[in-house]
Order: structure tokens, then C-alpha cells, then sequence
């Protein structure tokens, strides 16, 4: 099934579904005068657990104007709804939108359930009715489709090729069909399923619709009508999504509304090319791929200030990597048909497809941590210590007191009551003062939030988990505001519906949850806003490290501050207020070891907590949540800005805030330095592929290894510092290599030459080498070969010429444990990065 075949399904679907179901609100019996109808739309496929869009169509032939009300339920489950309250104007139709959740215990094998739709109407007593249908029918039932392990990609195209989809000769054609060829190979798939039209209509504006997508092909400007589509896209991006922009069809401006200043690119011209290579970028022996056709292709040259470029035509980029977020983004500049050769893939796009072609990496949930922190701050209060000192200094005085009297009038035997007396009272004070704190534990919502800024317009995703504890059954009174969505993990415990219920401004009450004395229960939230004031950590290096300004938060309820750099080590940093400004310094002394965000030996519980959770939320570099930028990471006050509960809930907790830093130059003829976790550090073996030695998505050396190997590390510097001079670069390293030498290599003179090297090495070795027995690379990297030889039994046994089998039965062992490297640089002058 095609693309164009789903799209005339849909349309068919909502045509025949607005002439079902209709009611006249008064009589609560249908009419044909008003009609609701609900259709799949957006990805149109669903899985357990995940969210997915439905869209609502209504039509209004009245000459008033009404509102209407409806209630979704997946399956069989009544007791879980979602509704829309909705205005529909006199003589008019409606397209609305709603959110689903699907359950997560649908049955593995399903691949289709039903989403079943109410009309709602408020009888005269207040309560709630429904509307039935001329069969007596008061439920409307859509099947969707269900998807598990199958990969689904999307493509938006432009406006005016809409109309000539599915034409043998059009670009959108070209387009779908260069996707299944690259995608076929690369994907095991369950279903045959069809690349997704998002032509059709605008993206629905709600909440994770774009959740079950895995793959995004933009090859036109539609999007650039759909500002809220934008914000979707960019959103489903960052958190993990994989987007192909075919730079050839989409405009600039797109792309620059989409990335804004992660468009880090320019175009040049437009150029056709008949005849050409394809050569393959990175390190390592450069490949060429001969490409030509009577048909001329068409080739955008871009100049790209890009770390990763794929493949080049004539030293142009013609793919190129963008990592945005923890998804990334595909370009390409070469048109689409350039990347087939005579009906055939080329296999620079092959390469491409192996990559892009991946199931989605969805964003890790990282409730179960965070819940474990506010449920610490759920019970009673300790009372003051204040209180028990003023009480047994009130017995002591009384007792003082007394005695002196006593002593005056010579009748100090009278203490031997006064003491007993005052001492039982002073200690039946504090007993009934404590019984009544343990017994009387406050109705509270504790709330814990993991904020990551997304750029310096002020945009926040905010992920919060509530911990709610009451002293009566009553409702929760949740209400969310546009843009954020909160769901209770766990259900209320008795038999009444609940249901979260929007409006038309995108607000949405929860209906039914009424939270039980006595126990604790969960909620999460999802929201996305934008600060008037936005959150920054602006600085640049000097010659102890990094020092920095943060701005937009309140200076005095920021603490425990950690640069972290995943997969890199992570840095201690120091937050010092001066007259309402907040610096923040990150020495690169400050390294701190594996696991480890605080440098004190003795911190407080609540730091304990706050470590153990950090621990939990980077234990896996490979899902980070906040992908491969360089942050800082500050706990503050909970950010008021998506819910708000019954007013009768105490509220205190705590945010954990993550904020990309940005760099700036340092002073030129200013000598400075960079700390370890702004380097970020990848590595490839001698023929130009991956290193097997040293993973770096996890930053860590494999263990116990045995053969004989030559790892290429490139320390990348950033975009800053890329004019700079290298002053010297110090060396850091945990190592194990018994029997074997160690020996690491820089450029010099055009060759690899050593710079360091020692025998049977055990422990940990700090060593410098001055800046001119090191050459950087032209993009600004520096370049070292670790080397770590045969081992001394296998090197006699080689001069002996013994047989080869037992110099490879020779199983001696080494390790890496870590390699970091700091750099000292200047630049001499004003002159732009290179």
C-alpha cells in the first residue's frame, strides 16, 4: 500500500464517518444537522504504552453556534478516557485533535484495537448523558493500527508536488522509492508498511503525536505553513528522532526556522553534473565512488562548518552529519536520483542508509530515580531543635532558679521534688510534641523535575514527578496548561471513571482521581515552554580553567553545580554570587572520578540522594538525557510552570537543571587552558574505521585485552578555540600493561613520531608535551596514536623464530582504565575560528 493509497483511505474514512454519528443535544437523539466523527491521523500507528493522535471532525449545519463533548476509550477499558470539550461555530465544520494513550498490556500479537467514541451531554440535574444514534447505539468505534518492532518512516514534500504523488516521473516518487531502497536492506520488518504522508494535513498539535515515527525525510517546504508542525519536528528530534533534509528540495529558510542557529551552513550556488566521485570523508584512506548519466543531477554547494562530512563531490560536502539533541539529522546536497547509479544504490548510499535506517532510540524514562527522591520528602516533620533546647533551658532555669531561692530561705532539701517534678514535665512536653508531629503528617505534593534547556530563546523540557500524600479522600484538582500533559502512575483504587479532559485552548482537568488517605501516590508531567528570561551559562577559558556567568536563575536557590560531558569525565564547579550576579568557575584540577558529582569527602543526605540519582540518570552513555553537549548541571527550586494541584497540598522539592554552555574566545595573548571535559575525544583504527579498543559512545577501553594495537585518538577542541596556538597538552592515564611497552605517538614532520613511551607500565602516569612536537589537523583536532606492543615473551619467542602457534598462545593481559587530556593554548590574535 502506498503513501497516496493511505492518504485517500483517511479522506475517505472521515467523509463516511461524518455522515454516522450525529444528535440534537436537547432530545439526546441524532440529527443530521450536527455530526461528530473520530479518525486516525498524524503517524496513524500506535503502540503499547505510547501515544498517537486522533483526529475529531464535527460539522455544525445550525444556525447557533454549539459546543460539543467527547469521550475516548482504548479496548475494552472504560474506566481510562479521554475527552475534548469544543466549540463549533453556526454554518461551519471542525477539525480537532486529541491525545491516546494506549495500554501497555495490549496482547503482543494484536495488530489492530479499537478506540471507541462518546458523545457527552450535561443533563438538567447536572449529571452527565450521552447521545445515541438512529440503531440505539451510543458508542463509535475506529480500529487502529498497531506497531512494535516494525520501523516507520515519514516524508514531507512540497506543496505543489501533493497533487502529482504517486506519478511515475515525480520527485515525490523518486523520493519514496530511493527510501525503500535504502530502507529494505536495512530493516527486518514484521509488516510491510507504507512511508507515511504527512502531506495530507497540518501535524496535530498534541502531546507525543509524532511518538511511533523512527525516521523523518524532508524533501519540501510544506512545513513552513505549520509553525506548531515545526515545533513538533524539532521536539521529536531532539529526543532521539533521525531527520534526512534533502537540501536540494528543502529551502533555507526551513531549515533555519527548524535549527536556528545549529544550521550551521551556507549555500553558494546550484550547480548540474553529468560525470563525478563520490569521496568518502572522515580518517583514514580516502575511497572514490565514479558516478555519471546522460541526465544531469543537481548539486548544492554549501560551505558547512560540519565535524562529521560523509561523502564530498569535488571537496563540497554531499552528506554530512548534524547532531541535534540525541537524534541527528542527515544532509544532503546532492539531488535524490544522485544517489542511485542506472537503477541501482550507489555505495556511498549505502553506507548512508545502514545508518539512517535505525529504530528510533526512544528517550529512557528516568521516573523510578526520581521518584525515589520525593518520596524521601513525604512524612512528618522533625521538630526543631530550637524547640527541645528551649525546653530544657526553661527546666535548667526553673531549676536555677528555684535552687537559689531555696538556698536563701535555707530549704534546699525542697529540690529533691523540684527536680523530678520539672524533669518528668520537660520530657512529657517533648514525647506529646513528637507523637503529635509522627501522627499528623501534612497533605504535600512533592515535586522533582529534570529541566534541560534546549537553547538560548528560553525553551524548556521540564519532566516532573509528583509524590502526593493526603489526609482526607477528596480529588486532586489537577489542572495542566497548554503545552503540558500529567498523567497519574498509578490508579486511583476505586470503581469511578477517570478522565483527562481538554479544552479548547489546550488545557486539560483531570475528572475521577481521587486520592485515598494515608497513601502515596505518582504523577508525571511532560511540558515544553519558553521563558521570558532565558536560562544561560555563557563563559570562556582562562588559565586555571573555565570561568562563567549564569543567568536566569534566582542566584540564591542554586547549588551542588557539575559539568558533565557524556561520555567524558565530569567536572566540579563553584558557584559564587557577587551583587546579584552568579559566576560559576570549573577548574581543570576538578576532574572528579567515575560515578563521583561531588568533590567534598563529606556531603549532606540530601547531596547523597541527589549523587545516587545522578548515578542512576548517567549510568547508560549510551542514553544520556542530555546528549553530547557539555553542561551544567544546578539543583534550585521546582519550576511553577506546567500544573497546579487543590490548594490545600503543602508543596516543597527541587529541580535538577541542565544548561548547555556556551563557549566564547578567550582574549587573544591570553594563555588558557582547557579542562578535560571540553575535549571531546574520538577514536579509529589505522585503516580509517571504528576503533575496537575504545568505544566512543561509552568512553571506556575494552578490558583484559591480549593482541598487540595502534588506537587513533582525535581530541576535538571547541569551535572557540579553533584558531588557537597548543602551548603543551598534559596527559593523564590509568594503565595496567605488564610485560609490554606503551607508546604514544603525535605528528611531527609529517609522520607519527613518539612523544611518550614506558616499559611494563602499572598505575596511574601524569606526563606533558610541549606544543611543538604537536601538529593539529587543519579542522583544528589534535591527533595521537596509542600504541601498545607485543608483549616480552612474545618478542623473544619471535627472535627465537619459534612457532607461530605458541607466540599466539601468549595471553598476557593489559588495560586502559582512562586516558584524559588537558591542552594549554593561546591565540595570538584577532582572527576568526578557522
Amino acid at each position: 500500500m502506498t503513501a497516496n493509497r493511505l492518504c485517500v483511505l483517511t479522506l475517505l474514512a472521515i467523509a463516511t464517518c461524518c455522515g454516522v454519528s450525529f444528535a440534537q443535544e436537547e432530545a439526546e437523539t441524532e440529527t443530521p444537522d450536527r455530526r461528530v466523527s473520530v479518525v486516525p491521523v498524524g503517524v496513524q500507528r500506535y503502540s503499547p504504552g505510547g501515544w498517537g493522535a486522533i483526529a475529531v471532525v464535527a460539522s455544525n449545519a445550525t444556525d447557533q453556534d454549539v459546543e460539543e463533548r467527547i469521550a475516548l476509550y482504548v479496548g475494552e477499558d472504560s474506566s481510562l478516557q479521554y475527552a475534548k470539550r469544543f466549540w463549533i461555530p453556526a454554518g461551519s465544520r471542525r477539525l480537532s485533535w486529541i491525545a491516546v494513550r494506549l495500554p501497555e498490556d495490549v496482547p503482543p500479537d494484536a495488530r489492530s484495537v479499537d478506540v471507541s467514541m462518546i458523545r457527552l451531554v450535561e443533563n438538567s440535574d447536572g449529571g452527565e448523558g450521552f447521545v445515541e444514534n438512529s440503531l440505539g447505539m451510543s458508542v463509535l468505534k475506529r480500529s487502529v493500527l498497531i506497531t512494535t518492532g516494525e520501523v516507520n518512516t515519514a516524508a514531507v514534500f512540497n506543496k505543489d508536488s501533493i497533487s502529482s504523488y504517486g506519478t511515475p516521473m515525480s520527485i515525490s516518487t523518486r523520493v519514496v522509492d530511493t527510501i525503500y531502497s535504502g530502507r529494505e536492506p536495512n530493516v527486518e520488518k514484521v509488516l510491510d508498511l507504507a512511508v507515511i504522508d504527512l502531506n495530507s494535513s497540518f501535524l496535530p498539535p498534541t502531546h507525543q503525536c509524532l511518538d511511533q515515527l523512527d525516521q523523518l525525510v524532508i524533501a519540501g517546504d510544506n512545513l513552513l505553513e505549520d509553525t506548531v508542525g515545526m515545533d513538533l519536528v524539532r521536539g521529536w528530534i531532539r529526543n532521539g528522532g533521525r531527520a534526512w533534509i534533502q537540501l536540494d528540495l528543502t529551502p533555507a529558510t526551513l531549515v533555519q526556522r527548524l535549527l536556528g542557529d545549529d544550521a550551521s551552513f551556507e549555500e553558494v550556488d546550484r550547480v548540474e553534473l553529468n560525470d563525478f566521485e563520490f569521496v568518502k570523508g572522515g580518517f583514514g584512506p580516502e575511497t572514490r565512488e565514479p558516478w555519471s548519466s546522460e541526465v544531469p543531477v543537481e548539486f548544492v554547494r554549501v560551505f558547512a562548518d560540519i565535524d562529521e562530512v560523509a561523502f564530498r563531490i569535488e571537496d563540497w560536502p554531499a552528506a554530512f552529519w548534524l547532531p541535534y539533541g540525541e537524534g541527528e539529522i542527515l544532509f544532503t546536497t546532492l539531488g535524490v536520483r544522485g544517489w542511485r547509479n542506472r537503477g541501482d544504490n550507489t555505495v556511498a548510499y549505502d553506507t548512508l542508509a545502514s545508518r539512517f535506517f535505525e529504530t528510533r532510540n526512544r528517550p529512557a524514562s528516568f521516573d523510578a530515580p526520581m521518584i525515589k527522591i520525593v518520596d524521601q520528602q513525604i512524612g512528618y516533620r522533625i521538630p526543631p531543635r530550637s524547640l527541645a533546647a528551649g525546653v530544657l533551658g526553661l527546666n535548667a532555669f526553673v531549676i536555677l532558679g528555684m535552687g537559689l531561692l531555696w538556698a536563701r530561705q535555707r530549704r534546699l532539701e525542697r529540690l529533691a521534688i523540684l527536680i523530678p517534678v520539672t524533669t518528668l514535665v520537660s520530657a512529657g512536653f517533648l514525647v506529646a510534641v513528637g507523637n503529635r508531629q509522627t501522627q499528623s503528617v501534612p497533605s504535600t505534593v512533592a515535586t522533582g523535575q529534570l529541566v534541560r534547556v534546549l537553547d538560548a530563546t528560553g525553551e524548556l523540557d521540564i519532566s516532573t514527578v509528583q509524590a502526593v500524600y493526603s489526609q482526607t479522600a477528596d480529588g486532586l484538582g489537577l489542572v495542566s496548561k497548554p503545552g503540558t500533559l500529567s498523567f497519574p502512575l498509578e490508579a486511583s483504587g476505586g470503581a469511578e471513571t477517570r478522565r483527562i479532559e481538554w479544552d479548547d485552548a489546550g488545557s486539560s482537568r483531570w475528572a475521577g482521581t481521587t486520592q485515598p488517605p494515608g497513601v502515596v501516590r505518582h504523577l508525571r508531567s511532560e511540558s515544553t515552554v519558553v521563558l521570558e528570561t532565558p536560562i544561560e551559562a555563557i563563559g570562556t577559558f582562562d588559565a586555571d580553567g573555565f570561568r562563567g556567568s549564569l543567568r536566569g536563575l534566582d542566584e540564591k536557590r542554586c547549588e551542588d553545580a557539575v559539568v558533565v560531558a557524556s561520555p567524558g569525565p565530569s567536572l566540579a564547579a563553584q558557584l559564587i554570587t557577587d551583587d546579584g550576579v552568579t559566576q560559576f568557575t570549573a577548574e581543570k584540577q576538578g576532574r572528579l572520578p567515575k560515578n563521583q558529582y561531588y568533590s567534598d569527602s563529606l556531603i549532606s543526605d540530601t547531596q547523597q540522594s541527589r549523587q545516587q540519582y545522578l548515578r542512576e540518570l548517567l549510568a547508560s552513555p549510551e542514553e544520556q538525557p542530555f546528549g553530547d553537549q557539555i553542561s551544567l548541571l544546578v539543583w534550585s527550586d521546582p519550576l511553577h510552570v506546567g500544573n497546579r494541584l487543590d490548594e490545600r497540598f503543602a508543596e516543597i522539592g527541587s529541580s535538577l537543571i541542565s544548561i548547555p554552555i556556551r563557549v566564547t574566545p578567550p582574549a587573544p595573548g591570553v594563555e588558557f587552558s582547557i579542562p578535560t571535559s571540553f575535549i571531546k575525544t574520538d577514536a579509529v583504527d589505522n585503516a580509517g574505521g571504528f576503533s575496537t579498543v575504545f568505544n566512543v559512545r561509552t568512553g571506556e577501553w575494552l578490558p583484559e585485552l591480549t593482541k598487540p594495537t595502534e588506537a587513533v585518538l582525535i581530541f576535538r577542541f571547541p569551535p572557540a578555540v579553533a584558531s588557537m596556538t597548543l602551548k603543551r597538552i598534559d596527559l593523564d592515564a590509568q594503565v595496567t600493561v605488564p610485560g609490554r611497552t606503551l607508546r604514544v605517538k603525535s605528528m611531527q614532520d609529517g609522520e607519527m613520531k613518539p612523544v611518550f613511551e614506558r616499559r611494563s607500565p602499572i598505575g596511574r602516569f601524569q606526563w606533558s608535551v610541549e606544543g611543538d612536537l604537536l601538529t593539529l589537523e587543519p579542522d583544528g583536532s589534535l591527533r595521537l596514536v596509542v600504541q601498545i606492543t607485543e608483549s616480552e615473551t612474545a618478542e623473544s619467542m619471535r627472535a627465537d623464530q619459534l612457532d607461530a602457534r605458541a607466540i599466539a598462545g601468549d595471553s598476557t593481559t593489559w588495560q586502559i582504565d582512562f586516558l584524559h587530556l588537558t591542552a594549554t593554548g593561546v591565540i595570538e590574535s584577532e582572527s576568526e575560528p578557522n
